[in-house]
């Protein structure tokens, strides 16, 4: 991968959570307003536009695995913060704005 590109596996499950949120139904399994615009005014209108290409079966069963184990990850982790956990590595790489929503 060269320095001015993105990891293709990055952006797609920047774009499945992106899904999530934009065409799923509420309540949804994992919270991220920030993944949408991550991507972008013209991935957000190919999703809105298009959005029975994500419906599909298989489609959502990638989606529900992306988003549960994100939520499980995250629940794991506030429980580890309430008994003073202050610290945690991410090894990850993506568009994964975990930080940013989280409560202070």
């Amino acid at each position: 991968m060269k320095k001015d590109q993105s990891s293709g596996t990055a952006l797609g499950v920047c774009f499945i959570r992106a899904v999530h949120q934009l065409i799923d139904e509420v309540p949804h399994i994992l919270e991220d307003t920030i993944s949408p615009l991550l991507l972008g005014q013209d991935a957000i209108s190919k999703i809105e536009t298009h959005p029975e290409v994500q419906r599909s079966l298989q489609a959502r069963a990638l989606r529900s695995h992306v988003v549960l184990r994100s939520r499980y990850a995250e629940d794991r982790l506030y429980l580890a913060f309430k008994e003073g956990v202050r610290q945690f590595i991410s090894l990850e790489a993506g568009y994964d704005a975990f930080c940013l929503r989280q409560p202070d």
